[in-house]
């Protein structure tokens, strides 16, 4: 079996006679393209990813089945070994309540949507790959439930280049990569933000709004942005002016810890 496929399988509820509903497996392969789709782009570091979803197999009765292999896109490096690897650690971390590092809440809630069916829509929902298997139920939802309960959202700012502006679907969102903490923080906005948006893309600019963080985490993974401010570099302060400034910028974090956690940020990736 290749190592790049994955397999789903699908049992309808008795009452349907085990089959399924037209309208569930699509809103299911929807889901499901979502997910691996984001997995690609952080396997890849590439925003629209690296990699075309093919169906390579499909089975029609009770179970349902539909296998998906990921191949490069022309001219792309190929990850299709390491996305269906990291499709199925991303669903372990998620069944013991630990919240997959580079998730963002968006992703973790399309894992809670596929859970969610069993058994309103179907009586089994199931992921294989080789040795790698992951079977949805209410006890997953219920962990799932428990890691989205974990977040913990105040306002604040975060600061940093802008980047990757994507406004085809919704939310419509851009990154910002920060000077310190994660690679970058996808900040979602509404319409009335956009032209601002545009001014500050490729620019230093710093986002308000409300900030998303894990718990025991120093640093928002997301921001819902409510406003945008690009200031003139030639006009901020300097590094001298700047000492003793923000004496809680650690959040209680002793700082060889905090400079830990930075470094180990930088190079989680390597």
């Amino acid at each position: 079996m290749s190592q790049r496929r994955i397999d789903v399988t699908i049992i309808g509820r008795e009452e349907d006679g085990g089959q399924v509903t037209l309208a569930y497996f699509l809103n299911l392969l929807t889901d499901f393209k979502d997910i691996v789709k984001k997995i690609d782009a952080l396997v890849s570091k590439r925003e629209g990813g690296t990699s075309v979803f093919r169906i390579v197999d499909l089975k029609r009765g009770s179970p349902s089945q539909v296998a998906v292999e990921a191949h490069p896109k022309e001219g792309m490096p190929d990850h299709g070994v390491e996305i269906r690897n990291k499709y199925f650690e991303g669903w372990a971390d998620l069944s013991t309540g630990k919240a997959p590092a580079d998730y963002d809440q968006e992703l973790i809630s399309k894992h809670k949507r596929l859970a969610r069916a069993v058994p309103k829509k179907v009586s089994r929902l199931e992921f294989s790959s080789g040795d790698k298997n992951v079977e949805v139920s209410e006890a997953l939802l219920a962990q799932i439930e428990k890691v989205l309960a974990q977040e913990v959202i105040e306002q604040g700012h975060v600061e940093g280049r802008v980047e990757l502006l994507n406004v085809h679907g919704e939310p419509s969102f851009f990154a910002i990569y920060p000077l310190v903490g994660p690679d970058r923080i996808r900040c979602k906005f509404k319409s009335e933000l956009f032209d601002k948006i545009k001014e500050a893309m490729a620019k230093y600019a710093i986002v308000y709004g409300k900030l998303h963080f894990r718990k025991e985490q120093p640093f928002a993974h997301e921001v819902d942005a409510e406003e945008i401010e690009i200031p003139d570099l030639e006009k901020l302060p300097s590094m001298k002016s700047l000492r003793g400034i923000a004496p809680d910028l650690t959040r209680g974090i002793e700082s060889s810890e905090f400079v830990r956690r930075i470094r180990e940020s930088l190079y989680e990736e390597d």
